[in-house]
């Protein structure tokens, strides 16, 4: 008979419980506390939400742009630390269930406060919807009287004093949900694959099929009216996709969608008998690749630059998780409204960790970084670094500003474009110039020349793009600013 190690937590034990789990995840998170002189320096505060005991929560948003986030910030005088960590870890853990609050970032820190960000709630809590529907109910009865509840009464409270009569015979709606849902709601522990092939279908329906994107399903009742929250159907047909690729890419898209410009993937996994499949936010507008015009790129400038700030964003985000996303390309940026205001990240299959030996299998294309092209350091490959990311950046806001693609390929013999540039590059000469680049404003050059770096230790990384927002991209705008200066 074998004899078997025994596991150690440190391996994944499952029989660890949650407790000790929980205090060593936020160890872990004690040390990424970011310390802030003020709040200011990173959001632009717009209003109060709400306050309480434990604080306050601010409405604020991102000065590098993206969508507006709500700002807890608990007094440090009454809160101790530990109790703030517990709480943001917590949240993390179950933010990827998308009937609750989405816990984004990293805690912050100041002279006076602990914070981090949630997702915004535009609509308030249910308590200000029932005190709202509480005040109609009043006015309904008593035209010529607005009624009044004291402060010390509850919103539950007042709804039952001023419906006592009225709801005395009436029945709750009751609803009888079907099991397969109710693993979503346990903490710690992962869904038995196997049986996903008979929880899908009571209550998975797709209603459209523009793309694997925007196949939707929802929540189905046992019995009564069907509701429940839209969302996104990724499937990957098990022909090409084995297993542990769909648990990688599940796993890996769960750790990041805290962040506002990655796509949220929710903890459900699906297993059917052609295919593996997983539930996101749903993103209805499209990729990015749709809004880029051909000779024209991406209008207006401000949006070109909201785009690369967002994606700058969720790229740091990536790196300091220590990976590396490796698949940057419009197809894979995702548009939440029709006028570009934010995008989102997403496809997490190619995404490794940093240092990975990776060797390339096909022929490169724009995006590809010129150390991938050369011949590897290592029989295994060339370790994967974070300017892989920055290399394609580049690439893609170039395409923003321009509507073409720089070169065909980085390689100097092959493509006359990437050889036109590296003459550019070398000689810094205004006749030198390739002929895509005319059009781009000196700030655009810079930028782009620091992102395109050909040797990967001088390149500089996704951040440096909030160096140049708000300066001028195009020449056109930088003419257009010029008039307008010339007015004044």
């Amino acid at each position: 008979m074998e004899s078997r190690v025994p596991e150690t937590p440190e391996d994944g034990d499952p029989e660890e419980d949650t407790a000790t789990a929980l205090q060593r995840l936020v160890e872990l998170t004690a040390p990424q506390v970011t310390p802030l002189r003020s709040l200011r320096v990173q959001y632009r505060l717009l209003r109060k939400l709400g306050s309480g005991s434990y604080g306050r929560v601010l409405l604020a948003r991102p000065r590098h742009g993206g969508p507006a986030l709500a700002l807890k910030l608990l007094r440090r005088d009454s809160v101790p630390r530990a109790i703030f960590l517990r709480e943001f870890c917590v949240g993390r853990c179950v933010s990827s269930h998308p009937g609750l609050l989405c816990t984004l970032g990293f805690p912050l820190q100041t002279p006076r406060h602990f914070a981090f960000t949630q997702e915004f709630a535009p609509w308030g809590d249910l308590s200000g919807l029932l005190q709202e529907k509480q005040k109609c109910q009043a006015s309904s009865l008593n035209p010529g009287r607005r009624q009044q509840w004291p402060l010390s009464m509850t919103p539950r409270t007042a709804w039952a004093a001023s419906h006592q009569r009225s709801c005395s015979r009436a029945r709750r709606p009751h609803w009888r949900w079907r099991k397969g849902w109710r693993w979503a709601h346990r903490p710690w522990c992962m869904p038995r694959w196997s049986s996903y092939t008979r929880r899908f279908g009571p209550w998975a329906r797709a209603a459209s099929a523009v793309s694997c994107w925007s196949l939707t399903a929802r929540k189905v009742p046992a019995r009564g009216q069907v509701r429940g929250t839209t969302m996104a159907l990724k499937q990957l047909p098990k022909t090409s996709t084995s297993l542990r690729s769909f648990l990688y890419e599940f796993c890996v898209g769960l750790s990041l969608g805290t962040h506002p410009a990655i796509v949220a993937a929710y903890g459900i996994g699906i297993e059917s008998a052609d295919s593996y499949s997983f539930l996101t936010e749903p993103i209805l507008h499209g990729d990015l690749i749709a809004f880029i015009q051909p000779k024209v790129g991406l209008t207006p400038s401000e949006a070109a630059q909201r785009c690369a700030a967002q994606l700058a964003s969720a790229l740091e985000h990536i790196h300091a998780l220590g990976l590396v996303y490796r698949d940057l390309k419009p197809e894979n940026v995702l548009v939440c409204d029709p006028t570009c205001q934010h995008v989102k990240l997403a496809d997490f299959g190619h995404t490794r960790p940093r240092g990975t030996l990776l060797r390339l299998a096909g022929p490169p294309i724009p995006y590809t970084a010129p150390e991938l092209c050369a011949l590897p350091p290592l029989p295994e490959g060339l370790p994967i670094q974070p300017a892989l990311d920055a290399w394609a950046l580049g690439v893609l806001v170039f395409c923003l500003l321009t509507g073409y693609f720089p070169w065909d390929q980085p390689l100097e013999d092959t493509d006359p474009f990437y050889e036109d540039f590296l003459v550019w590059r070398a000689s810094r000469q205004a006749q030198d110039r390739p002929q895509p680049w005319f059009g781009l404003a000196p700030a655009a050059d810079a930028l782009l020349w620091e992102l395109l770096d050909p040797h990967p230790r001088r390149r500089s990384p996704v951040g440096a793009v909030r160096g140049y927002l708000g300066q001028p991209w195009r020449q056109q705008d930088e003419e257009a600013s010029g008039l307008k200066e010339g007015r004044q």
